[in-house]
């Protein structure tokens, strides 16, 4: 099994970030993520990055936003996630891990300097543990103990081992 603490993130990160400016509508970024079948867009603004737009920020937006405005009627900057959250090429695939874990995100930029290089996803680390982990066995994954609840039941003291 790989050694995550040894693999770098430069190795293994996506390059080629595609980015979107700052003030442009949702629904060209929408647009740019469905042409390029990816999830999120770095956004930036006077050439540096400032933010990532998602898909799930999007939407996410769209349900808060009270005046019901259509996606080109919202600039990405209104959707957009901060701070951006980055990690550099030499960092490890399990610095990435934590950082993800530790700021409940999906994904981290990649920079060298003040230029985004790349970026990795938890889509990224999970294609990566699956390729590495092919002598593992899910025995050694599974939980031992699982606890069944019965729907007929309301209370936690009719717990059973199943």
């Amino acid at each position: 099994m790989t050694d995550w603490t040894k693999v770098k993130i430069g190795l293994k990160m996506t390059r080629g970030v595609i980015s979107v400016p700052s003030y442009v509508p949702l629904a060209y970024a929408q647009k740019l993520t469905e042409q390029n079948d990816i999830d999120r867009l770095n956004v930036i603004s006077d050439e540096h990055s400032v933010g990532v737009i998602t898909k799930r920020d999007i939407i996410r937006f769209l349900r808060k936003d009270v005046a019901r405005r259509g996606l080109d009627q919202i600039q990405v900057r209104e959707a957009m996630s901060t701070p951006i959250v980055s990690l550099q090429p030499t960092h490890s695939l399990s610095d990435a891990a934590k950082t993800m874990v530790e700021k409940q995100i999906s994904s981290v930029l990649i920079v060298d300097g003040a230029h985004v290089v790349g970026i990795i996803t938890k889509s990224d680390l999970c294609r990566e543990y699956g390729q590495s982990a092919t002598e593992e066995k899910v025995e050694n994954w599974m939980t031992r103990e699982v606890f069944t609840v019965q729907p007929t039941f309301n209370s936690l003291c009719h717990i059973s081992h199943g």
